[in-house]
């Protein structure tokens, strides 16, 4: 409870009331007189600002000075600080820790087009996604080289190959932490189809979404049942096998997913979702839904396999703009089998060039995943 004090507003007034109040009256006037300019008084520090006094990879404690007058007249410090905590605050140059960025450079020369280097984590982006490779180097030396390969139906036995990986230079977003290669999937028999990459860089780790821009084929036109999964395979290069850790399999979905360990950096859970309109999201009743992923040996080759059911996104791909020519998507007539378009196999899978050409990567002055009202995004976190 606070204590208030109240003066009383009726005062009776008598002669000797009156002369005490004065007396008392003119000796708090008499004490409240300042001191003469320069008598009695101590020169004050100026108050520090915040600077860092304890720095380590993921923290930095702030600290100022404030100075005032005791009741003596001493010079007495007050200390201020905060403590400030946060993945991949700060990184090691020269053995000492400085604070990181989340910014994407453009690189006149090297292998790499574009790179982010101030973090505890360095990526490395080539200025064509078919022709080179995205690295990642974590802060333990880890030298991850990847690349997406296609997208897929997968039923289980067979893969149909819905769009696969084409030229696409890349671009540096305005944000300046994102690099995004617009229609790099695509369907030779379907120029309708467009999905892109968007790769971006953060202080606390790196995401690599796949957006898809238009509606894919369904599965039906492709002699397919609904109950495929989509997948989006993204192979890695010389980079050791994570150690896999699952969680309970979805009852539902029948998948389970996996958290890659690969030292110093993991892959977590990823998400798909729709972008673009919330209110078209909401009168949809769209929400986020969760993707599997693991690590797969294919012919000796090393990939990551993201997928989820295509029943569990069919809602959201159906809000997205319908571009396609239904007749492109027909299967063929008279045979009861899928059209010529369909690419399928179990275990071969297309080989693509790996070196890494160099050339300047442009900066786009808009942001191309924001102008279409809808867009699906698949989303990987690590």
């Amino acid at each position: 409870m606070q204590a208030t004090t109240r003066w009383n507003s009726a005062v009776r007034l008598t002669k000797t009331s009156s002369l005490a109040g004065l007396a008392l009256c003119a000796a708090l006037i008499a004490r409240a007189q300042p001191a003469p300019p320069g008598a009695g008084q101590t020169n004050l520090p100026p108050d520090t600002d915040y600077a860092p006094v304890s720095v380590s990879a993921n923290s930095r404690v702030m600290q100022r000075v404030t100075y005032q007058l005791g009741p003596s007249g001493q010079v007495v410090s007050r200390v201020h600080s905060y403590t400030e905590l946060a993945t991949g605050l700060n990184h090691l140059v020269n053995g000492a820790w400085v604070p990181s960025s989340d910014q994407i450079s453009l690189t006149p020369s090297g292998p790499a087009a574009a790179a982010a280097t101030n973090g505890q984590h360095q990526v490395f982006f080539p200025e064509d996604i078919y022709e080179g490779v995205i690295t990642c180097i974590a802060s333990d030396g880890l030298q991850m080289q990847s690349r997406p390969l296609c997208i897929a139906y997968f039923d289980g036995t067979n893969r149909t190959l819905i769009g696969s990986l084409t030229n696409s230079v890349g671009q540096l977003l305005p944000s300046g932490n994102s690099v995004i290669y617009t229609n790099c999937f695509s369907d030779p028999d379907d120029s309708s189809f467009a999905a892109d990459l968007l790769c971006t860089y953060r202080k606390s780790g790196f995401q690599a979404d796949l957006i898809f821009r238009s509606r894919p084929v369904a599965p039906e036109l492709l002699g397919l049942g609904s109950n495929v999964r989509i997948q989006l395979l993204t192979e890695f290069f010389g980079t050791p096998a994570p150690a896999q850790t699952s969680a309970v399999t979805n009852s539902v979905d029948g998948l389970s997913d996996s958290i890659l360990d690969f030292g110093a950096i993991r892959m977590a859970w990823g998400k798909a979702f729709l972008v673009g309109d919330p209110a078209q999201s909401a009168s949809a009743g769209l929400a986020s839904t969760p993707v599997y992923k693991s690590w797969q040996i294919v012919d000796g080759r090393s990939f990551l396999v993201e997928e989820l059911p295509y029943v569990r996104i069919q809602a959201q791909l159906n809000q997205l703009a319908d571009l396609d020519k239904p007749a492109r998507h027909f299967a063929a007539t008279g045979s009861g089998g899928p059209s010529q378009r369909l690419r399928v196999w179990n275990s071969a899978l297309p080989r693509f060039p790996a070196s890494s050409k160099r050339a300047f990567m442009s900066s786009s002055p808009n942001t191309p995943i924001r102008q279409s009202p809808s867009r699906f995004r698949l989303a990987a976190v690590c």
